[in-house]
């Protein structure tokens, strides 16, 4: 379930304050949020379900906040505006309004914007040592480099990806995972795969949440044997 997935990006991302969320992120995390107060409240007149109640409410105090602050970026705004939420009324409709608006365009202080399409638009990266690939190091497609063209690369099964996996290979979704360039830089972004994008030091993605890769960065789909590289070409 879509609403799911953000709830669990959230909770990956536990106490990262960096970065932007867009406001399916913050607002299914909400929902879930309330929803669980709720419950639990109609359980505080017993005694365990008021130690649930402040349990649950502890541990969501971090990301909650992370969340929020995460959303303020994406929106152009300093964390600190956090504060504005104290203000009684006034406050609380200011930060509703901020936490409402869409996106920022494009990349600003905080990072790239969130908002993907699985198109994967980009633009070609040129630069005095060439053009920016991703280069299969493991799997059937060893060897095997690809250009990070106008229409960005998709990775998967599906027959439109432009690095494409047969069917045979394990762990591989249809549409896998995606790179992009934002400002000559390469974002690799998951695209709510089963089983998952990982960084070579053993990090997971968050599905549809750009990951800044480097020249040299390695990524595996699914599981190491199907590990790739940015590469000049």
């Amino acid at each position: 379930m879509e609403w799911f997935n953000w709830v669990e990006q959230v909770l990956r991302n536990y106490a990262q304050f960096n970065g932007r969320s867009r406001r399916k992120e913050y607002w299914y995390f909400m929902l879930f949020y309330y929803c669980v107060v709720f419950a639990f409240s109609l359980l505080s007149v017993l005694t365990f379900g008021w130690i649930l109640l402040q349990l649950f409410l502890m541990a969501m105090l971090i990301p909650s906040l992370a969340v929020t602050v995460r959303r303020l970026h994406d929106v152009g705004k300093s964390g600190a505006w956090i504060l504005v939420g104290l203000v009684p009324i006034l406050g609380w409709v200011v930060m509703i309004i901020w936490l409402c608006q869409d996106s920022q365009p494009g990349s600003n202080r905080y990072g790239a914007n969130p908002v993907q399409q699985k198109a994967c638009g980009v633009q070609s990266v040129i630069s005095e040592r060439g053009m920016l690939a991703v280069k299969c190091l493991s799997g059937t497609l060893r060897g095997q480099i690809y250009r990070i063209g106008s229409k960005g690369i998709v990775m998967g099964r599906a027959a439109d990806c432009a690095i494409r996996f047969g069917d045979g290979v394990p762990g591989i979704s249809s549409q896998h995972c995606c790179i992009r360039m934002e400002g000559g830089v390469p974002f690799l972004i998951d695209l709510n795969s089963r089983y998952g994008t990982w960084l070579e030091n053993g990090k997971r993605l968050p599905p549809d949440y750009p990951e800044r890769l480097n020249v040299g960065s390695k990524f595996y789909l699914g599981s190491p044997g199907n590990m790739c590289q940015i590469v000049y070409m």
